[in-house]
């Protein structure tokens, strides 16, 4: 396949990128940064682009990148996950270039076409999060975003005949992850022989290694599956498990209850990982292991992590 990603540069397009060269393909990525500080696989053409801008340039150069690379398959990763994204507006810029790469990916034959969804999309009322029978009622504008997104481009794909895949990323972790989520959080307080400040801890998520994240990715695109699917690992673990491993793993200690939990914080989402499954998916990376590979990344030294 000829595999255009975007979001390239960020911390799963990365992982994504390098999981589609690994696996045979040859890929494109699209990303905001200059190509000289796009930090990514050897291998990846890397194209500087800004899917926000809306205007007709904009939109004559997605479809120079599609027509000119001969892109047969699109995989859509790009969107804010910046601090306080859940509630930014800045996600119905989103919402919008979404809309705006799929009909310029259209108009150019792109014939597959894999989006990235999140677990925010279900209602977290429920304990277990299945494609099937989980109401998508999502109570973020994060959320709302992406799963109006996802409605558009599947019913435009039905008109349009192309081939249309969602997947649902639970709690992915890994080296390239932003310093102010869970893990590299903990992980940088211990490395500084601080104690990590965090929750009370017994929340349930399914947390998932970013490279397996990419290769459910490949696996996915590869295939002819259509329709939403969950990208997780299908085991729940606490944010206390994952706290303390850390701390078995680095040294120092954690302070659960010093951070407060906000009143609707669900206390399990679990994921309902059976259409994974069926495509031939299996995790390879355990929990114990990830984590010791994001402590190594994180370690001073590492210049990957800068």
């Amino acid at each position: 396949m000829r595999v255009l990603v975007t979001g390239a540069t960020g911390f799963l397009g990365r992982h994504i990128t390098t999981a589609f060269l690994e696996a045979g393909h040859s890929v494109v990525g699209v990303g905001q940064q200059p190509k000289h500080k796009a930090s990514i696989s050897a291998g990846v053409d890397y194209y500087q682009h800004n899917l926000l801008v809306s205007d007709s340039t904009s939109q004559k150069a997605n479809v120079e990148i599609f027509d000119g690379l001969k892109i047969d398959t699109l995989v859509h990763l790009a969107w804010n996950v910046r601090p306080r994204y859940w509630t930014s507006l800045e996600n119905l810029d989103w919402l919008v270039a979404g809309i705006t790469l799929y009909k310029s990916a259209i108009a150019s034959g792109v014939r597959r076409i894999v989006g990235a969804g999140t677990c925010a999309e279900y209602e977290w009322s429920c304990d277990f999060l299945s494609p099937a029978v989980t109401p998508l009622t999502p109570s973020s504008l994060y959320g709302k975003a992406k799963n109006s997104l996802r409605e558009v481009l599947e019913s435009a794909s039905q008109i349009s005949e192309t081939s249309f895949a969602w997947g649902r990323i639970f709690f992915p972790y890994g080296p390239f992850e932003s310093p102010e989520r869970l893990v590299p959080s903990v992980i940088n307080s211990l490395l500084c022989n601080k104690p990590a400040l965090c929750s009370h801890g017994r929340q349930e998520r399914d947390f998932m290694f970013a490279s397996d994240v990419a290769r459910a990715f490949v696996v996915v695109a590869e295939s002819d599956f259509q329709g939403a699917l969950n990208i997780a690992s299908g085991q729940c673990t606490s944010v206390r498990e994952v706290v303390n491993t850390l701390v078995d793993l680095v040294g120092g200690t954690a302070e659960f209850g010093a951070v407060t939990t906000h009143r609707n914080e669900p206390p399990r989402l679990a994921a309902d990982v059976s259409q994974l499954l069926a495509l031939g998916f299996k995790p390879k990376t355990t929990l114990q292991k990830g984590l010791q590979d994001s402590v190594d990344w994180w370690k001073p030294g590492d210049l990957s992590s800068t």
